[in-house]
């Protein structure tokens, strides 16, 4: 019994032994293994570092630009512009005007820019309305483009500064060849493209794809290009990915960037971008398949790091003061039309211009006077617009947006002060001008939240939110007519004649003449102001008296429009207003009617227009005062 506890206690010991064995063996492999790895990397760097030439204070011209013309590169901060070129670093001549295409291949953006005469073209599409300003500033740079440090000179491994062309080739093209598709037809119409129908065909799909990509690998040279084997036809890229999938995209995505250029003789420059340095930010580059590597500046590389709505010359909405609006005019098949105009010397009663704006068009042969308040309220709708997302520059799309013959279309016009330059340079010595602009609206997107819009000039569609877009067509017309319509300044007329039809009087009308003779008074300073004297029927009355009446009689308010249904009994008004100007013709008559089976409203003729109504209540204590006459 003794021995065969002695047996078991043995043999837990040597078991025990056997597990510090294992464990202090894995413990002495990690070690290796974390050694190796420090070793491997400080050997990595060791190399770099035996491999890195000293820094200079000149920048490094990588291309020169032959053209004779001054070069427009801006040099970095320890950059000099006339530095001499190294003569052991890749350094080559450029003249701007011998490109004949830029090619910039990256994980994310590829693209080509092709020279027709002294046209830029994007992926042979002479529609794409590219933007000058931005291709200028890329030929500028990579005619004359320079490094502001050499890293490494003969680097035996690029692609530990990033540059790996033959890794960004295999994740381009197995990027565009598993990716689900939408094309987009030339009618507009969108399909989406059908996956595989079965995993047998999937498979084949990606056996045949392995073999696309060796084969694009190995018949890839230095003055190929790289576009040129994958052209997705016009066909927009469409992929749903997880936010898991999504970090594993990023983290394979290779960052190498490839700008390729290609000479009219035939020749091409091709310059990598790798990795960003983490020292100053700038990235790592080489020229023509090189092995030395230099820093370029950051903004280097962003400048051809573009997406397609990156490049294109976007359309923008003109912004000026509201208070400089001269007119706008919305049509609009759901909301209806309305025109509002500048129009200050028309119909004015006021004697100085109090309601400038009319309504144009809005009802038959007469154009209503607007509130100022109201007016300008509205017009800050439309002085400060902008364009949201970008969606297509296709003129074949425009249907399909609802742009090709839109159903809305808004038109603004407003005052533009000419800068010291533009006034200098007309011939009229104007120092401002009437401008204007016209936003085309199509339908809705498919969210509903915002609507397709693009000025009258240009096919690029954008985004419009549908909240400001409402506010621009839905107008409340009646909401921005001034209430007090006829507000006769005094000092315009010599008569009023008041002519009220009550039963008070027994249905007889009754016809007051109130007389108002101006006068010009001298101050005891000198000046002169105008003064007024009244009679009535031809009597002298107080001035006091009438001027309370007058104004009580000139601020009748305006209530609503006409109802289409209304039966207005114009032939026998209940009140009669007639003003009569300083050459004793009539600046203007308004009546007030009954309205048949509504005894709270009476429609107003104002000048032979039957338009609106006004409160029956109103009316009534004005013609209770002239009746008390």
């Amino acid at each position: 019994m003794e021995k065969d506890d002695a047996k078991k206690k043995h043999s837990r010991h040597i078991a025990s032994n056997v597990i510090k064995i294992v464990v202090l063996c894995a413990l002495v492999a990690g070690l290796i293994v974390a050694y190796k790895y420090v070793s491997d990397k400080k050997d990595k760097e060791e190399e770099a570092k035996q491999q890195q030439t000293t820094t200079v204070d000149e920048s490094v011209k990588l291309i020169k630009n032959d053209s004779g013309e001054e070069s427009t590169t801006v040099a970095s901060e320890n950059s000099s512009t006339d530095s001499a070129v190294p003569a052991d670093t890749d350094a080559v001549s450029l003249n701007s005007e011998d490109i004949a295409s830029i090619e910039v291949t990256d994980a994310l953006y590829s693209y080509t820019l092709t020279k027709a005469g002294d046209k830029w073209i994007l992926n042979n599409d002479e529609e794409f309305p590219l933007d000058d300003t931005t291709i200028s500033s890329m030929v500028s740079k990579i005619s004359d483009l320079e490094a502001t440090r050499v890293i490494v000179k003969d680097c035996s491994d690029l692609a530990y500064y990033g540059i790996d062309e033959e890794a960004l080739l295999h994740y381009v093209f197995e990027k565009e060849t598993t990716a689900s598709t939408m094309d987009v037809n030339d009618a507009g119409e969108r399909e989406e493209a059908v996956e595989a129908d079965s995993s047998e065909a999937a498979a084949e799909s990606t056996a045949e794809t392995e073999g696309q990509i060796e084969t694009q690998i190995a018949t890839t040279t230095s003055a190929g290009s790289i576009l040129d084997k994958i052209d997705s036809g016009g066909v927009e890229i469409m992929t749903t990915t997880t936010t898991a999938e999504a970090s594993e995209e990023n983290e394979k995505k290779p960052e190498t960037m490839v700008v390729l250029v290609k000479l009219k003789d035939g020749s091409s420059v091709k310059v990598l971008f790798g990795t960003k340095s983490s020292v100053d930010g700038g990235y790592y580059t080489t020229i023509n398949d090189g092995n030395t590597v230099y820093l370029t500046n950051y903004t280097t590389r962003q400048l051809f790091y573009k997406e397609e709505k990156s490049l294109i010359a976007n359309a923008e909405i003109p912004t000026y003061e509201a208070n400089l609006t001269k007119g706008i005019k919305v049509v609009s098949a759901e909301y209806g039309d309305v025109n509002i105009q500048y129009l200050p010397d028309e119909g004015d009663v006021t004697g100085s211009n109090v309601y400038p704006y009319k309504l144009v068009d809005h009802y038959d042969n007469y154009n209503a006077a607007l509130d100022t308040g109201a007016i300008s309220t509205l017009f800050e709708n439309y002085n400060s617009l902008s364009f949201g997302d970008y969606v297509d520059y296709r003129s074949s799309a425009l249907d399909y947006y609802g742009l090709k013959n839109p159903d809305t279309a808004v038109t603004v016009w407003y005052n533009y002060n000419l800068s010291e330059n533009e006034a200098a340079a007309s011939t009229d010595n104007v120092i401002s001008e009437t401008r204007d602009f016209t936003l085309y609206i199509g339908n809705k997107n498919e969210a509903g939240d915002s609507y397709y819009t693009r000025l009258e000039d240009s096919n690029i569609v954008y985004l419009m939110p549908a909240a400001v877009v409402e506010k621009m067509i839905k107008i409340n017309t009646f909401a921005l007519i001034e209430p007090y319509n006829h507000l006769v300044n005094i000092k315009l007329i010599s008569e009023l004649n008041v002519t009220v039809n009550k039963e008070a009087t027994d249905g007889a009308a009754k016809t007051i003449k109130y007389g108002i003779k101006q006068v010009e008074e001298t101050t005891d300073s000198g000046s002169t102001r105008s003064t007024q004297s009244f009679t009535k029927n031809g009597e002298a009355i107080e001035e006091e008296s009438f001027r309370g009446k007058y104004q009580s009689t000139i601020g009748i308010k305006l209530v609503g429009e006409i109802k289409p249904e209304d039966k207005v009994l114009a032939e026998n008004p209940v009140l009669e207003l007639e003003f009569i100007d300083l050459n004793g013709e009539v600046l203007s008559n308004v009546k007030y009617c009954k309205i048949e089976g509504d005894d709270s409203r009476y429609a107003v003729d104002n000048n032979g227009h039957l338009i609106f109504y006004s409160d029956a209540a109103s009316v009534n204590e004005i013609i209770d005062i002239y009746a008390a006459e």
